[in-house]
């Protein structure tokens, strides 16, 4: 099963913006097989470094606290490992299985990094609507 839902990373400072589609694709024995995600519109001035990637859950000291964007080129080993270095954004409070618990209408909201310019960012996560 597919859930996705859309995301716009806006930075503190300058005000630019993208909006990215993240989520998962597939389901097997309960866990995600691939957690993808991708830019989304062409009004994006946001440059977030790829247009397309992975993301995961992090756990520092097994509290969960979000999750972290990594590039990924369309071609690549999809079980490639990422290194701390790789991170381009951090998404802090995201709710586990937020793709599932949207609905139309609803949204998820916080503050995160992007790392290739040490700059905070909100991040509003939203399901949309027909």
């Amino acid at each position: 099963m597919k859930y996705w839902v859309g995301c716009t990373i806006k930075t503190a400072n300058t005000d630019l913006a993208c909006d990215i589609e993240i989520g998962e694709n597939g389901v097997k024995r309960g866990k995600a097989i691939r957690m993808d995600w991708e830019e989304i519109g062409d009004a994006n001035r946001l440059d977030l470094g790829a247009d397309q990637g992975r993301w995961f859950y992090f756990r520092p000291e097994g509290n969960y606290k979000g999750i972290v964007l990594f590039p990924h080129k369309a071609g690549e080993e999809s079980s490639k490992v990422y290194s701390y270095a790789d991170i381009m954004v951090t998404l802090l409070d995201v709710p586990e299985s937020f793709a599932e618990k949207l609905g139309c209408g609803e949204y998820f909201s916080g503050e995160g990094t992007l790392h290739r310019t040490n700059e905070k960012i909100y991040w509003r996560m939203w399901y949309p609507c027909v």
